[in-house]
């Protein structure tokens, strides 16, 4: 009887010890299983960041990477960083309309709330954004505040293929992207070349026009100036005093450097039709703005604004159609292209928009003369 006591404890002993072996190389093989849904990839700030294999939830800091999110990979963008207009609603797929707002957590305009993003667990945060020492710290500090992988896209025109490409990485959705991407580089691409056939002496010189008076700007070298540049445009005022956000001048300014063209834009918030009400005041109000020679010849335009600005705001892909509309309007005599075509296939491509005739015709009225 007690050796059969013996034997029966050696038994249940090694039962105990199997099952923890047998518990132990469960973790051991959960933990390999973790690790393997896992990669790493390499950010356009040359940041290492490991990231989920499926990164299903995606936060983007700002409207730049939102709409690279959107228009790559829409169900994995976790939401809107401001609300959409009834008007911008209107150029968006109708299931991503209903997306949460979830704030801006980006630049100045600070509006997320940290605990509501950690709530929501988005695999991944992408912000988009110039690339400088400033913003790698600030994104180093809010993964780290977080918990969650940042990852930094540039905001520069010339870096949108890559960018791109980026958000094919990061969503999986790789052939997608290399068909914006690609794009993206034929646009930016021919733009090139033709800017190099207009001798300089021919070369407009442009007012871009922001804020609800038309007495702001944006700097030279800025993002927000970058179509201007790339097809051609020089900017009349030259300033250094930012080269993000809007720069304040005066009439006499205006008056003084006396543009060819002006390009009447909105500030964020801002609804086209506000632009609208700019350029009424530049070409039937003040009387001022009579004495500008572009408002004297009539060579004023309103920027094409939905879903979102076809020039800089916010400085994302919706860029891209603005550099054939910018170069077509200032240099038709080099632009060989059909503006309505073009910006059909640019909303089918980019936004899954078949454009209406009525909306085709809104977007498009500030392309001609007034």
């Amino acid at each position: 009887m007690k050796n059969l006591l013996i034997i029966l404890i050696f038994s249940l002993a090694c039962l105990s010890l199997t099952g923890c072996n047998n518990e132990n190389k469960s973790k051991n093989d959960n933990s390999v299983s973790v690790n393997k849904q896992y990669r790493e990839i390499t950010d356009m700030a040359g940041r290492k960041v490991t990231i989920p294999v499926n990164a299903d939830k995606i936060y983007s800091t700002g409207q730049p990477g939102a709409i690279m999110l959107y228009t790559t990979a829409p169900d994995k963008l976790l939401g809107w960083c401001l609300e959409l207009t009834d008007a911008e609603a209107e150029y968006i797929e109708p299931k991503y309309i209903g997306l949460p707002v979830l704030g801006l957590m980006q630049g100045s305009n600070d509006s997320a709330s940290r605990e509501e993003i950690i709530k929501r667990n988005p695999d991944v945060i992408f912000t988009v954004t110039t690339v400088d020492k400033t913003t790698i710290k600030q994104a180093d500090e809010l993964q780290e505040l977080l918990g969650i992988p940042v990852v930094m896209g540039d905001i520069k025109l010339e870096n949108l293929p890559n960018c791109y490409e980026l958000t094919g990485k990061l969503t999986g959705e790789i052939n997608r992207a290399k068909t914006l991407s690609d794009y993206c580089t034929k646009t930016i691409t021919e733009a090139k070349k033709i800017k190099e056939k207009i001798p300089q002496n021919q070369r407009k010189k442009i007012y871009y026009a922001q804020g609800s008076n038309g007495l702001q700007t944006a700097a030279k070298g800025s993002a927000h100036m970058e179509v201007i540049e790339l097809v051609g445009g020089e900017s009349v005022i030259d300033t250094k005093e930012t080269l993000y956000g809007k720069v304040s001048v005066n009439m006499e300014q205006v008056l003084t450097s006396d543009p060819e063209v002006i390009i009447v834009s909105y500030s964020m918030g801002h609804t086209d039709m506000q632009g609208e009400e700019i350029f009424q005041m530049m070409s039937k109000g003040q009387e001022a703005w009579q004495n500008v020679r572009a408002v004297k010849n009539k060579d004023i335009y309103v920027t094409p604004c939905l879903p979102y600005n076809w020039l800089d705001i916010p400085p994302s892909a919706n860029r891209i159609i603005g550099i054939p509309w910018l170069g077509n309007l200032l240099y038709s005599d080099y632009y060989e292209l059909d503006i309505e075509k073009t910006t059909r296939e640019f909303y089918k491509l980019f936004y899954r928009v078949d454009l209406t005739e009525k909306q085709l015709s809104e977007l498009l009225s500030g392309a001609k003369k007034k």
